[in-house]
């Protein structure tokens, strides 16, 4: 079951260093006022979240670049879960509050191509994705799954689905692409095998690609420190599938190359950095960085990024104007 993949991801967040939904997480144990805050990207942000917001988890980005979807952070028994789906309007700084739920797990947001709608998993009666309305209306379970991602170019929802362990011991993952009425399109097998602590999907600028990132545990329940990259066509079909050495990938930079976040150097307390990868495996630097970010989404336009900080603040640090991360000019490969 869905809720089963997610509240075990947070039971683990104190035992490994993962991303969750595409948030990378550094050093839990102990909190965060042991991380680093004095960064690059940190002096050249600003603070968009209002004094009295709570602490945010995760971000997305409407497509109209003005909105940001929110989810917050509500602690129980000791673990860390997501509360409830939020709004923030750039330009106002107002926050609009969708769900006001208690005990019930948010996470995942993502916005439909014309804004009208928010997918949001959710561990509610009935378990799976539940799609909401910008102004808080609506709020129906339009399908079981774990994350979902809305085509930014055709009608379609792509739901990852993450399964219990069948009856070879063994956690299936399969990509299921829906219409906009919620009738199934294609189903698509990408693993089976140890069971997965990280996944992530992102479909490219023009909707013809869609990046699943899995990062799966070994035999002695640790996460791997390759993930994988599956390629999807628009229509489902799986094109290719290669490893990855990054902790996760953020966001499509244009049609060819993703941004990822990837650990500095070979003592991994040492931080993370920006990298630039090519569909076809090359990875460039392009930025460096020491500090906690959790839930980095570049905007639409590819000209900000929005981020939480160690205080669970939503900031936004004009990429153009700072030249904090340049990301289309790789300065050397990977080392």
């Amino acid at each position: 079951m869905a809720c089963s993949y997610a509240l075990k991801l947070c039971q683990r967040l104190n035992k490994w260093r993962l991303a969750l939904a595409g948030t990378l997480l550094v050093g839990l144990v102990g909190g965060c006022a042991n991380l680093s805050q004095s960064t690059l990207i940190e002096a050249n942000s600003k603070e968009i979240s209002p004094i009295d917001s709570p602490w945010f988890s995760e971000l997305a980005w409407a497509n109209d670049g003005v909105r940001i979807a929110a989810i917050s952070e509500e602690s129980s028994g000791g673990i860390s879960t997501a509360g409830n789906l939020f709004i923030i309007n750039l330009e106002d700084k107002e926050f609009t509050q969708i769900t006001n739920t208690r005990g019930d797990l948010y996470s995942h947001p993502d916005w439909a191509r014309s804004d009208n709608l928010i997918a949001t998993f959710s561990n509610r009666d009935p378990e799976g994705i539940w799609v909401f309305r910008p102004d808080g209306s609506g709020g129906y379970e339009m399908r079981g799954g774990d994350i979902p991602k809305w085509s930014p170019t055709h009608s379609l929802l792509a739901v990852l689905n993450i399964e219990e362990k069948n009856e070879n011991n063994k956690t299936p993952v399969t990509m299921s692409l829906y219409d906009y009425d919620g009738n199934l399109v294609q189903t698509t097998e990408l693993y089976t095998g140890n069971r997965i602590a990280y996944a992530n999907m992102l479909w490219s600028p023009n909707g013809e690609q869609l990046a699943v990132i899995i990062a799966p545990t070994n035999p002695e329940g640790n996460v791997d420190d390759v993930y994988t990259l599956y390629l999807l066509s628009a229509s489902g079909e799986l094109v290719s599938e290669q490893p990855l050495d990054v902790l996760t990938c953020i966001d499509w930079i244009d049609t060819s190359n993703l941004l990822c976040l990837r650990e500095k150097g070979s003592d991994k307390n040492k931080g993370i950095k920006f990298v630039r990868i090519n569909i076809n495996g090359v990875c460039y630097q392009i930025g460096s960085d020491d500090s906690f970010l959790q839930s980095p989404r570049l905007s639409p336009s590819k000209e900000q990024l929005a981020y939480i900080n160690h205080e669970g603040k939503v900031k936004l640090v004009d990429l153009a104007e700072t030249s904090v991360i340049d990301l289309h000019v790789s300065t050397k490969l990977c080392d």
